[in-house]
């Protein structure tokens, strides 16, 4: 039996059993587990038990943010979230960049979704291209997933997608949200991201720094991904500013279904 640091197949969680291991962060790890009816669910292993943050995060209707089935913290903290199909988006990317339509419109959704959980007074706080589950690449849906770090006290998350202050041990904010997806949608756009991996190092040191200019997409888009990338958290727009400036290019965000609203209403889970 392979076993991880954070939980093992035919770990009994909670109600849940562990199955499959979907991903880890530097946060935990997150497992495909199973009710004793066979229900599948997203399990999320915590690195604290959830607190007030989880009421506001239940009560998220969005149809890029998977709703909340459980939570509790015996034998070791977790969440259990909807169980979403598809792929991080930094599979997808490894191919080639989307077109700038879907650039445009994966950045609205993924704004929209953050707009409802800053509303919510939440963070999410490691908004990677790995946290992005894409159903379909060119005409599918999207999903934030790997809400394990959510609340107002969080610090870390992923290197590569960290703000300057987080990197400077500041706790995560909406606006360190913004520069997460700010990266994504530059390499969403270039294909790369603006600092090598290779480069990580001197990268991180270059962080307080301007971005570089982005020299892919219109003036508005590039402005735009600058704004977000901007080493002072208070000069970034916010997600929902992001929205309202997407939406000025007619670039929209997705309605809920009938089902999750159905699915809502009756917390059918």
């Amino acid at each position: 039996m392979d076993v991880t640091p954070e939980g093992f197949p035919g770990e009994r969680v909670g109600r849940w059993t562990l199955k499959r291991l979907l991903g880890t962060g530097g946060f935990g790890s997150t497992w495909e587990a199973l009710d004793e009816s066979g229900r599948a669910v997203a399990l999320k292993l915590l690195p604290h038990p959830p607190g007030d943050e989880l009421r506001s995060l239940a009560a998220i209707c969005h149809p890029c943010v998977p709703e909340v089935y459980d939570a509790g913290h015996l034998p070791r903290p977790f969440l259990a979230m909807r169980l979403v199909e598809g792929r991080p988006l930094s599979e997808w990317l490894k191919g080639s960049a989307p077109p700038l339509d879907l650039t445009l419109q994966f950045t609205a959704w993924i704004a929209d979704a953050l707009a409802t959980v800053h509303q919510a007074k939440l963070t999410h706080s490691d908004v990677t291209p790995s946290n992005i589950l894409v159903d379909q690449i060119h005409n599918g849906s999207l999903a934030l997933i790997d809400f394990g770090l959510s609340g107002s006290k969080t610090r870390g998350g992923t290197l590569h997608y960290a703000s300057p202050e987080v990197l400077d041990g500041e706790c995560a904010s909406p606006a360190s949200d913004v520069y997460g997806l700010g990266l994504i949608v530059w390499e969403m756009l270039h294909g790369s991201p603006p600092w090598p991996e290779m480069e990580l190092s001197r990268a991180l040191m270059q962080r307080g720094q301007a971005a570089p200019t982005p020299a892919a997409g219109p003036e508005w888009v590039r402005d735009l991904i600058q704004r977000m990338l901007a080493p002072e958290p208070s000069s970034r727009p916010s997600a929902q500013g992001l929205v309202d400036r997407l939406a000025e290019h007619q670039v929209n965000v997705p309605s809920p279904s009938g089902d999750l609203l159905l699915r809502r209403a009756h917390r059918v889970h």
